[in-house]
């Protein structure tokens, strides 16, 4: 299709391929921030996220984060990927965000579970592809995009695959998967598959349409050093109305949700419109 032989140049402003650096060089007092924080680059120096919307003009721009991985516990055996996941509430964004389709990007990468280094991957989904992929568990005609963009990566548990559909205790209903961790729903973050069972029953649009545009996802890898810190940078384009979810595949909680989350105000308590 047309939209994913152009996904290519549409995705070069948008994202850069910059890797995780295990320690943090350019980041201040990066040893001292806590774990999953979450950090832009303003004028040369790192502020914590909160700040950004305040800073923000009625234009889009594209910003550089960082997310904290730090784990003094498990030193330099710390070690996974995160999903990046951003876009725009259609009710309160001014621009043209596309609605139909998610833009996907993984840096170049090596990993011990792979003789081979993964080539860059970028493309993209339709908004429907994706979500029946990573909330419904459904066979689509995009999983040749997916296995391109999904890969096998190396954690302190051993190879382990980022669309892993294995549930963390289903038999204590927590029920969340690697795969289900690049949802866009919150619900399904927090407590996985298993309760989008209900919605098969009823007609029930993806998730994003009518609410969100501009979806995109990056995959990022880590490796923490001695002292079990690890930053993780990237790019997002934000604006009015933009959010950004970071999700530690390898740092999840028992209550489960984001690990990181900012939005641009005009939410209620950083969470999506429903």
């Amino acid at each position: 299709m047309n939209w994913r032989k152009a996904s290519a140049t549409a995705l070069v402003v948008l994202f850069s391929n910059t890797l995780a650096a295990a320690d943090c060089p350019d980041i201040d007092r990066a040893n001292l921030r806590p774990n999953r924080s979450l950090l832009w680059l303003d004028n040369g120096k790192w502020a914590p996220s909160r700040t950004l919307s305040q800073k923000l003009g009625s234009g889009s721009k594209t910003i550089k984060f960082a997310y904290i991985v730090k784990d003094e516990a498990l030193r330099n055996d710390r070690r996974g990927i995160v999903a990046i996941k951003s876009g725009f509430s259609r009710l309160q964004s001014s621009d043209d965000h596309d609605m139909d389709t998610v833009a996907l990007y993984r840096p170049s990468m090596r990993d011990p579970c792979r003789k081979r280094p993964y080539p860059m991957m970028q493309g993209k989904v339709s908004v429907t592809e994706y979500d029946d992929y990573h909330d419904r568990d459904r066979r689509t005609d995009a999983d040749k995009e997916f296995s391109k963009f999904h890969l096998t990566y190396d954690s302190q548990r051993g190879c382990r695959n980022s669309n892993d559909r294995s549930a963390d205790a289903y038999f204590r209903q927590q029920c969340r998967s690697n795969r289900s961790q690049f949802s866009f729903d919150p619900d399904v973050v927090a407590n996985g598959q298993y309760r989008q069972l209900f919605a098969w029953f009823r007609v029930r649009s993806a998730f994003a349409r009518g609410s969100t545009a501009g979806r995109a996802v990056q995959i990022r890898k880590y490796q923490a050093d001695k002292a079990g810190l690890a930053c993780v940078t990237f790019r997002v384009t934000v604006g009015p109305g933009a959010f950004l979810r970071v999700n530690d595949l390898e740092g999840r909680t028992a209550i489960g949700g984001d690990a990181a989350v900012w939005s641009h105000t005009g939410y209620r308590d950083g969470t999506f419109p429903r």
